[in-house]
């Protein structure tokens, strides 16, 4: 039986550098990518919170509108469109 030679090991971290570098591009980008990514989507989830026992509430942002979604987590689902946020620091509490 061999043994793993040089050049199995030279490949194999060389292989792991470039994929630690693609990483390190990655992170360092993110931010950018994600504004990208996130232009053609009508979709956005805002947020998302835990409720009683296995229920969340996601605040859903459909083509610029706010829903408020309640999930449990067996049954049907309850949405309710939000009014539009007020602007200004009145409406920040």
């Amino acid at each position: 039986m061999q043994g793993v030679g040089l050049e199995q090991w030279l490949t194999a971290a060389g292989f792991l550098a470039a994929l630690g570098l693609v990483w390190l591009l990655v992170q360092r980008n993110r931010h950018h990518l994600a504004e990208r990514l996130a232009t053609s989507r009508r979709m956005r989830v805002e947020e998302v919170t835990a409720l009683a026992g296995d229920t969340r509430a996601v605040l859903l942002a459909v083509d610029g509108r706010e829903h408020l979604v309640v999930c449990p987590r067996r049954g049907t689902p309850a949405i309710a469109p939000l009014p539009a946020a007020p602007e200004g620091p009145e409406g920040a509490s």
